[in-house]
């Protein structure tokens, strides 16, 4: 309370009276709901709607099992992990109708976990039931299991793609559904388990899929605001790295959706863009990207070149360096992919000094657009360096 201790031995006695209260409540909602089967409690989600407009909380649980296993197909997890995420799936929502949860909603989830567990459900599944809430808040914590992180991220995904999809969107600070704290925590746990979900492509796909019915002849309008929509929590979440908006646009433009490579692009190039460097790899590799994209048509119809097409040392040693960079180039971390492209400018720089592209003789043209090409396919799947601004 406020103020000075006068009688405070009666301000502790009331507290300890109404709190007493609440727990005896707790205990009895505990014990009542301990006399009910899991069972009962799954019947009641079919008459507890999740929205008007999308159905059940049963339907929602429904899409949730065909989602985790398409995540987990898309992310080839252990048979172990997506087992223990499939059986939380089928039930994870039951404590939304017991008497504790119905008196203390604070505990969803958490009660969820208990009640599992005097159920005979395992561990691991019990705690994906409550694992599945987490992030509830900007830096709250996330899940620590697999199957948790993979039920979250079922769960928030089914929650933005039906409201979305159903027509419920956010609009300025209105966000009754919040929509956007789910496709944050989405984004928080698969960066934070280095998830190679793309999330853009994948929720494009289920639009035309489990989310189907809930379109009507809006498809190609919902589609464009999902996808806008994730762009703008990945920018959002990628202002935690950094707070240069080119960084951001030029990794969001790259051809990479994976968000735990994009996140460790920005990193790098946080890191690299105040160095002198920058300058003269960004021109390097600026002039690669734009000359491929004008010659795109003329080299995409093969990606194969070859070295027998060279006609100068410094042509055949930048053919030589973009063969050996493909080789290992998908197993590259953030950090070295960016450290090839800083080994390579050089010999971009003497390649360009020495050779024109666009000669009129075609085989080598079109040869020089191809090599051209695969260096910058390379370049675009970490940024699109013409976004930079550099000095």
């Amino acid at each position: 309370r406020n103020g000075n201790d006068y009688m405070i031995e009666n301000v502790a006695k009331g507290n300890q009276k109404v709190l007493t209260a609440r727990l005896e409540d707790a205990l009895f909602f505990y014990e009542e709901d301990k006399k009910v089967p899991m069972t009962a409690f799954l019947k009641k989600l079919e008459t507890l709607n999740f929205h008007a407009k999308i159905g059940s909380m049963t339907e929602k649980m429904n899409r949730v099992q065909l989602l985790v296993g398409r995540i987990a197909n898309e992310l080839n997890l252990d048979a172990k992990d997506v087992e223990t995420a499939q059986r939380a799936a089928e039930i994870y929502k039951f404590d939304l109708v017991t008497n504790m949860v119905g008196e203390f909603p604070e505990l969803q989830g958490i009660m969820g976990e208990i009640y599992a567990k005097n159920y005979g459900e395992t561990p691991e599944v019990a705690r994906a039931i409550r694992e599945h809430y987490m992030p509830i808040s900007a830096d709250g914590e996330l899940p620590s299991s697999v199957p948790g992180a993979l039920l979250a991220i079922a769960d928030k995904l089914d929650t933005f793609l039906s409201f979305t999809a159903a027509g419920m969107l956010p609009t300025g600070s209105n966000d009754p559904y919040a929509l956007r704290r789910q496709v944050m925590g989405l984004v928080q746990i698969v960066e934070a388990f280095d998830w190679h979900l793309e999330i853009e492509e994948f929720a494009k796909l289920l639009l035309g899929l489990d989310y189907v019915e809930f379109l009507e002849d809006k498809k190609e309008d919902v589609q464009a605001f999902v996808l806008g929509f994730i762009r703008e929590r990945l920018a959002q979440r990628m202002t935690t790295v950094t707070k240069r908006h080119d960084i951001i646009e030029a990794v969001l433009n790259s051809n990479s959706k994976s968000v735990p490579e994009q996140m460790k692009a920005v990193a790098v190039l946080e890191k690299e863009v105040s160095k002198a460097a920058i300058k003269d790899i960004t021109e390097a590799l600026n002039r690669v990207i734009n000359i491929s994209s004008k010659g795109f048509a003329e080299a995409r119809h093969s990606s194969e070149y070859s070295l027998d097409k060279v006609e100068t040392e410094s042509e055949r040693q930048l053919v030589e360096s973009i063969a050996t960079l493909r080789k290992d180039f998908e197993n590259y971390s953030a950090q070295e992919k960016f450290a090839a492209f800083a080994s390579i400018t050089p010999k971009i720089h003497e390649f360009f000094n020495e050779n024109m592209v666009m000669v009129d003789n075609e085989e080598i043209r079109t040869n020089r657009l191809r090599f051209l090409r695969e260096l910058a396919l390379m370049i675009l799947e970490f940024a699109d360096f013409t976004e930079l601004i550099v000095k």
